[in-house]
């Protein structure tokens, strides 16, 4: 699928809704700077205000957990 195909069905509009996983899409109008924060001893990530119609798509869930249903 294309970025341009990327559909958004099922959003949450509720204020600090979570998504997480290995690979996460995002979209939005304006993007802010990217800033590099702590996750554990020498383990870094980075994180970004992304604003103005901003949207995030799931593409992969975590590869090793498996959800029984």
């Amino acid at each position: 699928m294309s970025k341009k195909g990327r559909k958004f069905k099922n959003c949450s509009r509720k204020p600090y809704d979570c998504i997480e996983g290995d690979h996460i899409y995002i979209q939005c109008n304006a993007p802010g700077k990217w800033k590099v924060f702590r996750k554990s001893g020498q383990h870094k990530g980075q994180a970004c205000d992304a604003k103005k119609d901003a949207k995030a798509i799931l593409l992969k869930s975590y590869t090793n957990i498996s959800i029984d249903r």
